[in-house]
């Protein structure tokens, strides 16, 4: 008869599980993956990071990948740009600098942002009114601003009779109002609403 286990033992069991299904990654991945996913596992062991997951390579390589064949085609055209065949080692200094400059910019110094604090700070803030409620912002600057227009109704030309030819203008609700209670039959009865019908 198994005897049932405590919550160390299973931890122990499970831990132990876990190296041993880690080890063997770690060893299949050392025998079939390429050497540059080789080489961005050891720069990530350089770090000191011990364990992590080797989907992590594969995700770092894509970004390799990605990163350099960007730089490979800005060297192209800065290369074609120049009336050059082939791409030099000046094409592609050129295309990491401006990379560089566009996508990794750093933020100005301390010193910048303290002197615009400064100035922006000098600045007194603006009365606040004395009424009771919320104090809230200009209109300008909240969400309970009106943030829609109304649209103007729209006319429309209604013939009232064929043979005198008198024409009246209605809105367009009142028009539909007005097709709603006097719906006439072709022969000219008014005819009761549906709804209007109390007999049931």
């Amino acid at each position: 008869m198994k005897q049932a286990q405590t919550p160390q033992q299973r931890s122990l069991q499970y831990h132990l599980c876990y190296n041993r299904i880690y080890a063997e990654t770690r060893r299949t991945f050392k025998t079939c993956h390429p050497k540059d996913a080789l080489v961005i596992s050891s720069m990530i062991k350089e770090l000191g990071v011990q364990q992590y997951d080797p989907r992590v390579v594969n995700q770092l390589l894509d970004f390799v990948y990605k990163y350099v064949t960007s730089m490979l085609d800005d060297s192209k055209i800065y290369s074609n740009h120049a009336n050059k065949k082939n791409i030099d080692i000046e094409d592609v200094r050129l295309a990491v600098a401006l990379r560089v400059e566009k996508d990794f910019t750093t933020p100005p110094p301390r010193e910048v942002l303290m002197d615009i604090a400064r100035t922006k700070n000098a600045l007194p803030l603006p009365p606040v009114k004395a009424h009771c409620g919320l104090r809230l912002p200009a209109d300008r600057y909240c969400f309970t601003e009106c943030n829609y227009k109304l649209k103007p109704i729209k006319r429309a030309v209604v013939k009232l009779g064929s043979s005198t030819g008198q024409t009246q203008t209605m809105d367009l609700a009142e028009l539909s109002i007005a097709n709603e209670e006097y719906v006439t039959n072709a022969r000219g009865i008014k005819r009761e609403r549906e709804d209007m019908n109390f007999d049931v």
